[in-house]
C-alpha cells in the first residue's frame, strides 16, 4: 500500500510539472487565447498573449464582444482574433494555443464545419494560407493563465 502511495505523489507531481507554459521553438510564435463568457447579457471578453522562444512577452490584447450567443463562440471568436493577431502582426510561424478543446479540434481540418461556430472556423481556415505555418494545440486551463486572466479581468 505505501508503494502504491508513492507512486500516486510521483504521478501527480509529474502532471504538475506537464501543465506548465512551454516556450515554442526558435523564429516561431506562440499566441494564447481565452474568453469569458457573460449568458445574462450575451457578452465575451477575449484575451490573448503573444510570446517568442525565449518567453518574451511580445504583444497582449483584450477585446470585448456583443451579441455573442454562447461559450462556444465565446471561444471560437477568441480564436479568429489570435490567428487575425499573428497575420496582422507578420508572423509567418505561430502556435495557436487555447484551453477549448472543441474550437482547437475544429481549426484543424481543411473541411467544411456546419455548426453555429463555423462562420469563425472558416474565417480561420481563410487565413492559415498567410503564414508559413500555423497549429493549433489545445492546453489545460493552468497552462493558459495568462490569456485567462486577460479575458477575465
Amino acid at each position: 500500500m505505501e508503494e502504491l502511495k508513492g507512486l500516486e505523489e510521483n504521478i501527480c507531481t509529474k502532471r504538475r510539472e506537464d501543465v506548465s507554459w512551454k516556450a515554442p521553438p526558435s523564429s516561431v510564435i506562440k499566441i494564447n487565447f481565452d474568453s469569458a463568457f457573460d449568458g445574462r447579457r450575451f457578452r465575451s471578453m477575449s484575451g490573448m498573449v503573444a510570446r517568442d522562444a525565449r518567453g518574451t512577452v511580445l504583444f497582449t490584447r483584450t477585446s470585448f464582444h456583443e451579441r455573442v450567443v454562447s461559450a462556444f463562440v465565446a471561444e471560437a471568436l477568441a480564436c479568429q482574433l489570435a490567428v487575425s493577431t499573428g497575420f496582422d502582426k507578420g508572423w509567418i510561424r505561430v502556435i495557436i494555443e487555447g484551453d477549448s478543446l472543441t474550437t482547437v479540434k475544429k481549426c484543424k481540418p481543411l473541411k467544411l464545419d456546419k455548426s453555429h461556430i463555423g462562420v469563425f472556423i472558416r474565417n480561420i481556415q481563410q487565413m492559415k494560407s498567410n503564414f508559413q505555418e500555423i497549429s493549433f494545440n489545445h492546453v489545460p486551463r493552468s497552462t493558459n493563465e495568462l490569456a485567462h486572466a486577460l479575458a477575465t479581468k
